[in-house]
């Protein structure tokens, strides 16, 4: 898997919405190497609460409402969190990979660890968007926007350790030790945690196990594949053992998504036969 390859799945999410817009691309146009996710959903029968999986991800998200347009910001989260989405709004999201920084917040970054709080409090470098332009623009418009906006107001940064120890984890199935990584940069395991805690909010244990999680539940998502090739697929030895680090962070087993996902399926099936 490559370092642009790092995704945050939510099926939970994806399949409550009446409509999922998904686009990977830059942050803005002066960094175009460097890519986020940009997603729009929105549900139209009720009000939801949704489970949200862990993911190493930050996001911004901006809701568009009947009357009036917000923005939120979630802090990296190590373990599931219940999220409530109200009917009939719309909702853009901007994804941030857990190997980028967002630079210029008004606390320190750890203070905001698996916490929502509005933009407004988080940075002062949003204090010019016009949210109410979002109102009538298209997904790809909303992206553009954003990208126009941030070229001139704000710019991802990105730490070179801190990438390098993403990189590693993305790059192999097996839980990657901070100590193996200490030992291979010549540095300490303790000067690691205290940039990661620094810059990421969340240390790298937390943020090496959201990748790991990520990847085995692209492995649940896969319908051709089944739990047993899943698990050796994620380096995990058995399924007592996946079903524990799965549990860990979404309270449920791996075959509670399995099961939901096909359920969630054939739900599709019934409705498109009856057309």
């Amino acid at each position: 898997m490559a370092l642009n390859d790092i995704f945050s799945m939510q099926p939970y999410l994806v399949t409550s919405m009446h409509y999922f817009y998904l686009s990977k691309s830059c942050w803005n146009h002066n960094q175009e190497n460097m890519k986020v996710y940009y997603e729009e959903f929105s549900n139209h029968e009720q009000d939801v609460i949704i489970d949200i999986l862990p993911d190493g991800f930050s996001t911004i998200c901006f809701e568009i409402g009947p009357h009036r347009c917000t923005a939120i910001y979630f802090g990296k989260t190590p373990k599931q969190k219940t999220v409530y989405y109200q009917k009939g709004y719309t909702y853009f999201t901007v994804k941030i990979p857990p190997n980028y920084i967002l630079p210029d917040t008004i606390d320190p970054i750890k203070t905001y660890q698996n916490k929502v709080t509005r933009l407004t409090k988080f940075t002062h470098a949003f204090d010019e968007f016009n949210y109410d332009n979002l109102y009538a623009l298209s997904f790809q418009d909303k992206i553009t926007y954003f990208q126009t906006y941030t070229a001139s107001h704000l710019d991802l940064m990105v730490d070179p350790l801190i990438d390098y120890v993403v990189t590693r984890s993305i790059e192999n199935q097996e839980t990657v030790f901070i100590d193996t990584i200490a030992q291979e940069l010549e540095i300490s395991s303790r000067y690691i945690r205290k940039v990661f805690s620094e810059k990421v909010g969340i240390s790298p244990k937390r943020t090496i196990q959201s990748i790991r999680f990520q990847n085995v539940l692209s492995g649940l998502i896969d319908d051709k594949k089944g739990i047993t090739e899943t698990s050796l697929d994620a380096a995990f030895f058995d399924h007592p053992h996946l079903n524990k680090f799965f549990k860990e962070h979404a309270n449920r087993s791996p075959s509670d998504v399995q099961l939901f996902l096909s359920q969630k399926r054939t739900q599709r099936h019934n409705k498109n036969e009856s057309r």
